[in-house]
């Protein structure tokens, strides 16, 4: 329980973020590229939720864009 409590805590904690600087973004970018990609080289459906670990709430536009590229670029290479 006490583990449990621990990770619901810190996971709505940081989902919380809301300000996320360039690197940050960038680094989301490229991220979400390298999972696009990959899902595109192993024919899974595109869905960047599916790697929601990966990003913020303030992030997840950059990951999102990212991710979308990199599942094009995989497909149409």
């Amino acid at each position: 329980d006490a583990f449990s409590h621990g990770y619901e805590f810190g996971y709505i904690a940081g989902r919380h973020e809301t300000v996320a600087d360039t690197a940050d973004q960038d680094h989301a970018y490229q991220s979400g590229y390298d999972a696009g990609r990959a899902d595109g080289e192993n024919s899974v459906k595109p869905s960047h939720r599916r790697h929601r670990e990966q990003f913020t709430v303030a992030t997840e536009a950059a990951f999102k864009e990212g991710y979308e590229s990199g599942y094009h670029d995989s497909r149409y290479q």
